[in-house]
């Protein structure tokens, strides 16, 4: 499920990051940190660790900790081993978009979601949201409820 920079020989490059064995199985050529020789050291390595769904041609990065293609949308964030890429069950790709000066809030036609979970009790069409002066989302009301969003500066 993991080759190192010397196998990618063994890979077919399809676009962009993304790799596939003879098998068809796909990979993400991504970089982690690991300690060689008691230093930290960026090293290279081809990850198989994924949602194997992924449209690698209509697969786009967006700003913050996510990304899409045409058919799903995924929670997209590095973590100290690489990129960490899940599938987001129910969000919807067509209408996805990160939340006005957020990394980890989103949103598509049916949910509000945190780092890839549904933030439940709130409608999209029928919550206001609530902007700072850098107009930044920082709360978001419906009905009698009412959510505040972790704002970093």
């Amino acid at each position: 499920m993991q080759f190192d920079l010397k196998d990618s020989a063994k890979l077919t490059h399809i676009k962009n990051q993304f790799y596939k064995s003879k098998t068809g199985h796909l990979y993400e050529k991504t970089i982690a940190m690991k300690e060689i020789n008691n230093k930290l050291t960026e090293v290279i390595y081809f990850n198989g660790y994924f949602s194997q769904e992924i449209d690698p041609i209509t697969f786009e990065a967006l700003d913050g900790w996510y990304a899409k293609d045409k058919k799903y949308v995924y929670v997209y964030r590095p973590t100290s081993g690489g990129m960490q890429l899940s599938k987001i069950d129910n969000a919807d790709p067509k209408t996805f978009k990160l939340l006005a000066g957020h990394y980890k809030y989103a949103r598509d036609k049916k949910f509000f979601y945190e780092e890839g979970e549904i933030i439940a009790g709130f409608s999209p069409s029928k919550t206001s949201l609530k902007l700072d002066k850098k107009k930044r989302v920082i709360e978001m009301t419906y009905k009698t409820k009412k959510y505040k969003f972790e704002v970093i500066d």
